[in-house]
């Protein structure tokens, strides 16, 4: 009997990883979908991160570590280690934002300034939307969505938590002139 509870027990746990794992998924690309349409508008952020909230519904919230959006020089590229290594709210200039939970209940106001001599930097002015290249003469830039979450075990016989991370990049869509 303790080898089948066991079993099942494992067999519960993974269950609930993998399906935190796809609802992280669907949701990084569920925003870089909505990243690349945005292209260099002015709240492409914010309105990256508010398509991220309503696609990870099946996601502990608390559980959302980090979310960050990259310049990416292909599709597959990966954040720089001074990407991963950045604060909240914070990001390396010209590269990429890392953005919390909170940061997506900001309102949108907060949101595509990019003044980069305020006191207060706003999240999303290390990389600035509007300086993400769409042109439709030249190469457009590639958009990464990296997404960190910690996941709770439910039984602890495996753990406490798991942590869970995905990627998507995709190539800004090109805007008319």
């Amino acid at each position: 009997m303790p080898v089948i509870m066991l079993f099942f027990f494992g067999v519960l746990e993974m269950g609930l990883l993998y399906k935190d794992y796809l609802g992280a998924a669907n949701a990084v690309r569920e925003s870089s979908r909505t990243g690349t349409t945005a292209g260099n508008e002015v709240s492409a952020d914010y309105q990256l991160l508010q398509r991220f909230l309503r696609s990870a519904d099946a996601l502990p919230k608390d559980g959302i570590l980090r979310i960050i959006v990259f310049k990416a020089s292909g599709p597959g590229d990966t954040p720089s280690a001074a990407c991963l290594a950045a604060t909240p709210s914070t990001g390396v200039e010209g590269e990429c934002n890392t953005y919390i939970l909170a940061d997506a209940l900001r309102p949108v106001a907060d949101f595509g300034t990019c003044n980069k001599a305020a006191a207060t930097r706003l999240p999303d002015t290390w990389w600035c939307p509007s300086d993400r290249e769409t042109a439709v003469t030249g190469p457009p830039d590639y958009i990464g969505v990296w997404v960190e979450l910690e996941h709770p075990m439910v039984t602890g016989l495996f753990g406490d938590t798991v942590t869970l991370d995905d990627q998507a990049i995709l190539r800004l869509e090109p805007q008319a002139l």
